[in-house]
């Protein structure tokens, strides 16, 4: 009777697993585009700022650093 009991229990155990698994995977790609969309939303900011810069002679590395900090 144990072996039946721990059998069903583990069952109930990778039902639950997989439950987690399917969140977390959730989680995983809601986070990634949250971050994907603030980092846009950031470039798109800054377009006019860099256009402004490189019209005046600022290097493509200087652009780099002000994007980057």
């Amino acid at each position: 009777m144990p072996g039946v009991a721990f059998s069903e229990l583990w069952q109930l155990m990778k039902i639950a697993e997989q439950a987690l698994l399917v969140v977390s995977a959730f989680v995983m790609v809601i986070g990634s585009l949250g971050i994907l969309t603030a980092l846009l939303t950031k470039l798109n900011e800054r377009r006019r700022e860099m256009a402004i810069l490189r019209s005046v002679g600022a290097r493509a590395w200087q652009i780099f650093v002000l994007v980057k900090g």
